[in-house]
């Protein structure tokens, strides 16, 4: 807060520098391991520049039937938002989630933040949306994992570590589903981890602890308007049908981006393994790092995997680094709307 009252937010920009610094850094340790680095870019060069055009229109596309999932639990709850806000909204959270990884926390806390602040949002209504919204994500990447899974297995010879991988995806998207699931249906629980926090805080600092108690009572009213609002979105059978509906065809989308990117370099392959190799990706990416877009483990997890199931170490490079360059694009459209959002909340 300023002088005047008014709320001011502003992104940390030294320090998305220096991380992205650090990540293109991390980068160029891990392609120059590699001895056919040369031989990447020589793809890359002769890359079908429209086929790969066509990539990143898909992977945009995809994106937005993400941004349509949360517009079902929106109109559910009865939440009146413009459209054009709507999809600002969601591809502010991508950027907090690309610039700041945790595990997809830190994007989605912000659309909740700014669900209420700038659109009189109930906190209940704009937090429940936003983790109902991220359930449904975490559901419908468990069935894609699984019937991945077992297409592969039925298909193809697949080794040992990549079995364990797959059994690894599976069982961390269940663990942390069902403790999604328990706190959100459970608001005696969340009370009970707040009145820890509560506890913790007053032992570093009486000052926060002050703090916190007195917003307790808000934080209590907010925590049962929140586990209410689950309820009743859990109740809308046909509703989270259509959320799971159209979060798988989000995934779909991006794996089908990673085919194409294939394509674009002229090299053919199976969907059912870009989406099986996508999926464990997708785990990589979740790692908080602390490095934008886990830049640097997100190739070399990308080329390691690629590489196991048979693809040459230059051609699983230059996919990852093509991957990469369409992360770059959706993150400057995530950019544009983050600005967007920042100008509109400190006129509020």
């Amino acid at each position: 807060m300023n002088e005047k009252g008014k709320l001011e937010v502003s992104i940390p920009y030294k320090r998305v520098i220096i991380l992205l610094i650090i990540g293109v850094l991390f980068l160029a340790v891990i392609y120059n391991l590699f001895k056919s680095l040369k031989e990447s870019f020589q793809l890359i060069l002769k890359i079908n520049v429209p086929i790969y055009i066509l990539a990143i229109v898909v992977s945009v596309s995809a994106f937005h039937m993400y941004v349509v999932s949360w517009i079902f639990l929106l109109r559910a709850l009865n939440v009146k938002i413009k459209l054009k806000d709507i999809v600002s909204l969601v591809w502010t959270s991508y950027f907090f989630d690309a610039m700041v990884p945790t595990a997809s926390v830190s994007g989605e806390a912000v659309r909740a933040y700014l669900t209420a602040k700038k659109h009189n949002v109930k906190w209940g209504d704009a937090i429940s949306s936003v983790v109902a919204h991220r359930t449904m994500a975490i559901i419908s990447f468990i069935a894609m994992t699984a019937a991945s899974f077992i297409l592969l297995y039925l298909m193809y010879q697949l080794s040992m570590r990549i079995l364990v991988l797959a059994g690894v995806a599976v069982s961390l998207s269940l663990i942390g589903l069902v403790a999604l699931l328990y706190f959100s249906l459970k608001p005696e629980a969340i009370n009970t981890f707040m009145r820890g926090i509560l506890k913790i805080a007053g032992k570093i600092s009486k000052k926060i602890a002050k703090k916190l108690e007195e917003a307790e009572p808000k934080i209590v009213k907010t925590v049962y308007e929140f586990s209410g609002a689950m309820k009743l979105l859990i109740n809308h059978k046909k509703v989270m049908f259509l959320t799971f509906l159209t979060s798988v065809l989000w995934w779909l989308g991006n794996a089908f981006t990673g085919y194409v990117i294939f394509l674009s370099l002229g090299y053919k392959i199976s969907f059912i393994l870009v989406l099986f190799i996508f999926t464990l990706t997708i785990l990589v990416r979740m790692i908080p790092i602390f490095v934008p877009g886990s830049m640097g483990l997100f190739e070399l997890a990308t080329i390691a995997l690629w590489s196991a199931v048979g693809v040459s170490s230059s051609v699983a490079a230059a996919v990852a680094l093509l991957n990469r360059n369409v992360w770059v694009v959706q993150v400057s459209i995530g950019l544009v709307a983050v600005i967007r959002e920042l100008r509109g909340l400190n006129k509020n």
